[in-house]
């Protein structure tokens, strides 16, 4: 079942630190949505016409768009997880929901289990399994408080760890072991001061890393396409573009070998970088001090490539040695590739009969 507004309905964290970073993304992809007021839990995105925000909990989402409530959500990869998308056939509960970016750039925590610091022994998984054996010869069950019953459990089963109990918790997990509730938690960290503060130490290695990711409901209505398609694109473009460069400059060409073409010779001297992009072409303007023309009155080639961020200065390094100079380093906005890979895959996902109903997929 889909959403029966005419535009592409999307859910958003509705507060906490998700639906700041997430604001912030959508602003910075050009997919700004309207201000909402105080009070309301509905907007709308500025250049989708007919789209529709609901701002949900961010644990509410994942089961949203599945049931086809909206089409779109953002949320923790850990809570799609959680109720089952890409485990076991015979566990998930997400069947209509694909996962099509997994990583947003934020949002990121680590789900662990964490012990009193009192447990001097217990320094790993290992030991805990041991702990857990010695508990059960005594007659003692191993008592977990988590909000993430499938992740932990699964963590535990695939680590021969099977004589335990999972409380859940529904508040604030890391309290549990003081109130005598449970024996360690399992709980996202972040930074570990919280579980510092409640006299709790984490184990490694984690049971679950996550980050906010992009989900889409596989029954969307075929008219929704073109929007999702947008949305995507302009997101997975202006995350890719976040690890590249552009870097402008001009190159003398009175290095370059007789007889070799100006863009052969660039690329040779270039070709240790996986710059990506790469132009060349004639440079005229003024002859300013430090621009002198070549004989034919040009300023050599003006040279535009696309770097990766870990490149840039060996990439520099390479262009001086080419006798660049007026070298100018851009940060980008967007990076395109020659199709949409995001929605690209999300389609492909899509079995045959919902393709059929959509000549344009």
């Amino acid at each position: 079942m889909n959403s029966p507004v005419d535009g592409l309905s999307v859910a958003l964290p509705s507060k906490g630190a998700l639906y700041e970073a997430t604001m912030s993304l959508l602003k910075n992809c050009g997919l700004p949505p309207k201000s909402k007021g105080e009070r309301s839990y509905e907007s709308s995105i500025k250049t989708l016409p007919g789209s529709r925000i609901l701002y949900q909990r961010a644990t509410e989402i994942p089961a949203k768009v599945n049931e086809g409530t909206v089409d779109v959500g953002i949320t923790g990869l850990d809570l799609v997880t959680e109720l089952g998308w890409g485990t076991r056939t015979e566990d998930r509960r997400l069947s209509n929901l694909s996962v099509v970016l997994e990583d947003l750039g934020y949002g990121s925590a680590d789900l662990v289990l964490a012990v009193p610091n009192e447990w001097i022994d217990i320094t790993s998984i290992g030991d805990l399994a041991d702990l857990a054996l010695q508990w059960r010869s005594e007659g003692h069950t191993m008592r977990i408080a988590t909000k993430f019953l499938y992740l932990t459990s699964d963590f535990l089963d695939r680590r021969g760890i099977n004589h335990f109990m999972l409380i859940p918790s529904e508040g604030a997990t890391e309290i549990t072991p003081k109130l005598g509730l449970a024996d360690l938690i399992s709980d996202n960290m972040t930074t570990g001061s919280t579980l510092a503060a409640n006299n709790l130490r984490p184990l490694s290695p984690a049971i679950f890393r996550s980050q906010a990711c992009l989900v889409v409901n596989r029954d969307i209505a075929p008219h929704k396409l073109e929007q999702l398609q947008t949305f995507i694109d302009l997101i997975e473009s202006h995350l890719r573009a976040q690890s590249y460069y552009l870097v402008v400059a001009n190159i003398d060409g009175t290095l370059r070998p007789q007889g070799v073409e100006p863009t052969e010779w660039v690329y040779r001297q270039l070709a240790t970088t996986t710059t990506r992009g790469m132009t060349l072409s004639e440079a005229y303007g003024s002859h300013t001090p430090g621009n002198a023309s070549l004989p034919d009155g040009s300023l050599g080639n003006r040279l535009s490539v696309v770097v990766p961020d870990r490149e840039l200065y060996a990439t520099v390094q390479r262009i001086r040695k080419m006798q660049g100079r007026d070298m100018a380093v851009f940060p980008m906005k967007y990076f395109f590739e020659t199709e949409a890979l995001g929605y690209a895959r999300f389609i492909a996902s899509l079995p045959p009969t919902a393709k059929a109903l959509n000549p344009a997929v």
